[in-house]
């Protein structure tokens, strides 16, 4: 989170866990009405909204778009990174084939929950409280389990990486570091490494200072505490969207003054925030994400489920690393 929040600041990074990229970016179907993978992990249906919230409204969506255009004429640090050709379809292609090369290598996979429907979901989750060496031992069986690499492809299926971890940021400036220890310890939870990277660690290897965290510099932080300990690859890379986004710009966030924004984060701020995004909900196109801050604003939600369409229209200007 940048310190100078009342100016204009960018972008949000869907920093997307390395197992669930297997969940949603692979070809195997989870068969509609089918369940296989019972719910080891009940807390994202606890956070789950009652009712899916409203699309936003197109003209809103150009609204935004001509807002964020004039933000960046006026401020743009990243300017000279800018690459809208990492987004496009070719590019996302061949993004896709690389991580499905490099995901293939491993023999051990973390435990994920994937349910075909809510009604599923509410039955599998309400009776799924499981602590101590159950839950030890259903992340066990799943990690080994090939249904962790399915992904559905038809009506209203829920996936979740489980156990994400949500830390309060340990500084206004510190959602980059925060995300990257939230990450990393997400994947500890798992049994994907051990020893997960501190807040101060991965703050001071990222270079963050009072007005956060560069895109460069969070990547980078990313593939060298959460990547490379797991997969020895660079996984993840960066995606820039462009302040008009297509319907394949999908996992951006912008918050934008007196305009949407992340569960109780203040609207009349204008924010710049990297945050952990582990789950993704079909039919009414939602993510699951954690958000480090709790420790700025008593408001926050340690975890969230926000309608993706509205974060595909207010999406734009920078972009996510996945």
């Amino acid at each position: 989170m940048a310190r100078r929040t009342l100016a204009f600041v960018f972008a949000f990074v869907f920093a997307m866990q390395v197992p669930i990229g297997q969940v949603l970016g692979t070809a195997a179907a989870l068969a509609a009405g089918s369940n296989t993978n019972p719910c080891h992990d009940p807390t994202p249906a606890k956070y789950l909204p009652a009712v899916d919230p409203a699309p936003l409204d197109p003209a809103t969506a150009r609204t935004e778009s001509a807002a964020k255009e004039a933000a960046l004429a006026l401020d743009d640090p990243e300017k000279g990174n800018r690459d809208l050709s990492t987004g496009t379809a070719d590019a996302f292609a061949r993004e896709v084939a690389r991580k499905d090369a490099i995901l293939a290598t491993l023999t051990k996979r973390a435990s994920v929950t994937i349910l075909p429907d809510r009604a599923t979901l509410e039955r599998e989750c309400s009776r799924a409280g499981i602590s101590g060496p159950a839950a030890a031992f259903s992340r066990l069986a799943d990690s080994f389990s090939t249904e962790a690499a399915a992904s559905f492809s038809s009506g209203s299926g829920y996936a979740w990486v489980d156990y994400i971890n949500q830390q309060g940021q340990q500084d206004p400036t510190w959602c980059g570091p925060a995300t990257v220890s939230e990450m990393a310890t997400t994947e500890a939870n798992n049994g994907m490494l051990t020893g997960p990277v501190s807040q101060t660690t991965a703050a001071t290897y990222m270079g963050t200072n009072a007005d956060g965290t560069t895109v460069g510099n969070q990547v980078a932080g990313i593939n060298n505490y959460v990547a490379q300990p797991i997969v020895h690859w660079n996984y993840f890379a960066f995606v820039w969207v462009s302040t008009s986004p297509t319907s394949t710009d999908n996992t951006n966030f912008y918050e934008l003054a007196y305009q949407p924004h992340l569960v109780g984060h203040p609207q009349n701020q204008t924010i710049h925030h990297w945050f952990q995004v582990g789950g993704y909900q079909q039919s009414g196109a939602q993510a699951y994400y954690s958000d480090s801050a709790t420790t700025v604003w008593s408001t926050v939600s340690a975890f969230s489920w926000f309608d993706l369409p509205t974060m595909v229209g207010i999406l734009g200007g920078f972009g996510y690393a996945w």
